[in-house]
């Protein structure tokens, strides 16, 4: 009798238990297991839309590369090659190559280590202009190795990554990006085309520095100059290169310092 009375009774009794158990649990579970509350897939879209910016900011940096190139090109020229002014100095705007008078008469020629090195500075110059210009993101400025090769091919190396920050709930961050900002560029320019002129130039005075009349004798060898230079790379000399409002401003300059 006692066995059938506790069969009875233990089927009940598990099921209840049981029970009691899987609440337990489900109250447990419940008070450690925070609510899944971001959308699936909000990650990697954050994930993917700060790749997409990074792309954004090295479009620009090497559009800026390329800018900085042509103008530094432009800019150099004026500057008779240099990026700091020579020993020789400079009149009305202009870097003397060889400076002569009664007690001096020095050179200063550059040469094409001078050449290259003075274009990576403008080049880093106005890199650092555009850069300061740039608000989206602070890009780290004097940041480039530079490689110039024959072709006028420009490579940037950078040295400093640029860090971006993967956005997550509200104002806080799911971690960092890093990217490199190299860059590389090409102009249409052969720096090599200073040495030619160097040659020429140096074989004007050489030819007219004994003439009674210089300055004839110093046109004749332009006009020689450009006749042959027309036909290889299609540069200009010329006596006359300063625009009627700069003739102005150096007139009254040196008319103020004597």
């Amino acid at each position: 009798m006692k066995n059938k009375k506790a069969a009875i009774w233990y089927p009940p009794l598990l099921v209840v238990l049981t029970i009691a158990a899987l609440t337990y649990a489900a109250v447990v579970v419940n008070q450690k297991t925070e609510p899944y509350e971001d959308m699936i897939g909000e990650k990697q879209f954050n994930i993917i839309e700060t790749y997409d910016l990074a792309e954004k900011h090295i479009l620009f940096i090497e559009q800026s590369a390329k800018i900085s190139s042509s103008q530094g090109v432009y800019e150099q020229a004026l500057k008779g090659g240099y990026y700091n002014l020579p020993a020789c100095n400079w009149y009305k705007g202009f870097t003397i190559w060889r400076n002569t008078d009664e007690d001096t008469d020095m050179e200063c020629y550059p040469d094409q280590t001078l050449i290259r090195d003075s274009f990576i500075d403008y080049i880093n110059s106005y890199l650092n202009l555009y850069f300061n210009k740039y608000t989206i993101t602070e890009i780290p400025k004097d940041n480039y190795d530079f490689l110039l090769t024959g072709e006028t091919k420009i490579f940037g190396f950078a040295t400093k990554n640029l860090l971006l920050d993967i956005p997550g709930k509200e104002d806080e961050t799911t971690g960092s990006y890093s990217v490199k900002p190299s860059f590389k560029t090409k102009i249409d320019f052969d720096l090599d085309v200073y040495d030619g002129i160097e040659e020429k130039a140096k074989l004007l005075i050489s030819n007219c520095n004994t003439e009674s009349d210089v300055k004839a004798c110093v046109e004749k060898e332009v006009e020689e100059i450009n006749k042959a230079e027309e036909s290889l790379s299609g540069h200009v000399w010329s006596l006359d290169c300063e625009p009627e409002t700069e003739k102005a401003f150096y007139e009254m300059v040196y008319k103020f310092e004597e």
